[in-house]
């Protein structure tokens, strides 16, 4: 009797786990998921990306601004309520400086396979500046990064890709002296051809 109890229950348990759809996403699935969802809302309505926001846990701050713990994306319309810009971005309070060089990390890596071509890349550190023709080298030179590099005049990484008509993304990092916090900003656009 004992063991047929057992094999019911590895029967329900195999069943169980069988039966369940919806995997957890990894954090890098998101990401790419918010920044895929954001590139294919230009030039529409921005329901769907809206839908997408809400159903991740994201609530409206009202302004077409939407909040998920320390997580903000923003939308603007064109006059005729098409999508025209949006902006992912952090603002972490009190400041952390290896929590926000996390989320640029996490939303570059993001970013770069959504936008796979046209890489810049540059960090103004100190004194130096420090320019980069691959995401691969700009990603590991920032995750390599200090508080301490970070200077009054000299103060972010910066990097864009895909260029000629294409939607285009941005990203930056930076120390916002004027705000006393550390920001990282994913602005995605299509240029007027």
């Amino acid at each position: 009797m004992k063991k047929v109890f057992l094999a019911l229950m590895a029967v329900a348990a195999i069943a169980f786990t069988g039966c369940n759809k919806d995997p957890k996403l990894s954090q890098e699935e998101k990401d790419m998921a918010l920044v895929t969802a954001a590139k294919d809302a230009l030039d529409t309505d921005g329901k769907a990306l809206v839908d997408f926001l809400t159903k991740n846990g994201y609530t409206s701050m009202g302004d077409n601004v939407f909040k998920n713990g320390n997580e903000y994306c923003s939308i603007a319309n064109t006059q005729n309520g098409l999508v025209s810009e949006i902006d992912i971005y952090t603002m972490i309070r009190p400041s952390n400086f290896e929590a926000s060089k996390s989320y640029f990390l996490r939303m570059e890596t993001a970013a770069a396979t959504v936008f796979p071509s046209g890489f810049e890349g540059e960090c103004s550190l100190g004194e130096n500046l420090y320019q980069f023709d691959t995401e691969l080298e700009f990603r590991n030179y920032a995750a390599q990064v200090t508080e301490g590099q970070f200077t009054e005049t000299w103060n972010r990484c910066h990097a864009r890709s895909d260029f000629n008509g294409t939607p285009v993304r941005e990203i930056t990092f930076e120390n916002s002296l004027d705000a006393g916090i550390w920001i990282c900003d994913l602005h995605i656009w299509k240029p007027e051809v």
